[in-house]
């Protein structure tokens, strides 16, 4: 819902998608692996639901991708010269 709102953009489409599923599998890597190398937990989530995370944490980095994609935009956009706008 978040990217059909904000975005709109087949790039923002997969970046949402990437995001809601790549930024899970690294949160489990931080709260259930990474503990077993160090010795020491860097967070943990009060109730997991499975992995060390709870489930609705990919929706959370999936509605997050269209604004880090806009803010992007805009930088990439504001460091544009005068002469490479189009």
């Amino acid at each position: 819902v978040a990217w059909w709102v904000w975005d709109r953009t087949p790039a923002g489409a997969v970046m949402a998608v990437a995001t809601g599923t790549l930024g899970p599998v690294l949160e489990i890597g931080l709260t259930t692996y990474f503990p077993l190398v160090s010795g020491f937990p860097l967070y943990t989530y009060l109730h997991p639901d499975g992995f060390g995370i709870p489930y609705w944490i990919a929706w959370v980095y999936a509605c997050g991708a269209p604004a880090n994609g806009n803010l992007a935009r805009f930088f990439l956009r504001a460091l544009e010269t005068p002469e490479e706008r189009v």
